[in-house]
């Protein structure tokens, strides 16, 4: 005897109906939530084939990333603390909480409703500020399996306070020949 569980797919494209089991081209999984390897979701809720195209947005992140932190740690650091007007960390605190604003907004989208318009319209634009690491499409630039794409996506934020403390050991050197003051 065979016994079935039933999941609800967290979008409706994702799981067309038909036959128990039935998922979109390309997915697989509980719910149908995850692409096949060396696949990448699409606006249908299907996966295609990974091209080399899909490697763009990982590259762009990378450079960008590298960039901000570069720009952070030079103009943020100790040498400018005290030229550093009020209106400047004003301007900047003004922008972190519109940043997080526009992220809230933004999570009305992973609800199950049906939105009317033009709620909707509003909703699918202010998820252009949400920031989805599958944008990056991770899974087209290295072959990992599902478990490996997640630890990444948590390890990432690591990386990142990684990435700082190497910008300032380089900083250190270049600025102090080597010697923490």
């Amino acid at each position: 005897e065979v016994f079935y569980s039933v999941f609800q797919c967290r979008k409706w494209d994702w799981c067309p109906g038909g036959e128990i089991g039935t998922c979109a081209p390309g997915r697989s999984n509980i719910a149908c939530s995850q692409c096949e390897e060396g696949k990448v979701a699409i606006a249908d809720g299907s996966c295609i084939d990974c091209s080399s195209g899909n490697k763009v947005p990982f590259v762009i992140f990378c450079c960008f990333s590298a960039f901000c932190l570069v720009a952070v740690y030079y103009f943020g650091g100790p040498s400018s603390r005290p030229s550093q007007s009020l209106s400047i960390i004003l301007v900047s605190i003004t922008c972190s909480l519109f940043a997080a604003a526009l992220q809230q907004v933004a999570v009305l989208n992973s609800i199950s409703f049906v939105w009317v318009e033009p709620a909707y319209s509003i909703v699918r634009f202010f998820t252009l500020f949400i920031f989805d690491i599958d944008v990056l499409q991770l899974g087209c630039v290295v072959e990992l399996s599902h478990s490996w794409q997640y630890l990444c996506k948590i390890v990432m934020f690591f990386c990142g306070g990684l990435a700082i403390f190497c910008i300032h050991a380089v900083a250190v050197r270049y600025r102090h020949g080597g010697e923490f003051r």
